[in-house]
């Protein structure tokens, strides 16, 4: 965990944005969970959650979408 990067900053570099609506799906959505969980517990003073920190990657649109597929 580099300086306390913040979790949505780390999700670019893991995620990508091409997934559209199957970004639950992809190879590096689970290590990405993994960062955000010890983020949390790290830095509880910028605690943040998974929507926080998706939202300003994709539309609502779309996470709603997201959300619907994943279950």
């Amino acid at each position: 965990m580099r300086e306390g990067k913040l979790p949505k900053e780390a999700f670019n570099p893991l995620i990508g944005t091409n997934y559209g609506d199957y970004f639950f799906a992809m190879p590096g959505f689970e290590t990405w969970v993994k960062y955000l969980n010890e983020f949390n517990q790290k830095y509880t003073d910028k605690r943040t959650t998974l929507i926080d920190s998706v939202q300003c990657h994709y539309s609502d649109e779309t996470l709603a979408k997201a959300l619907v597929l994943g279950k």
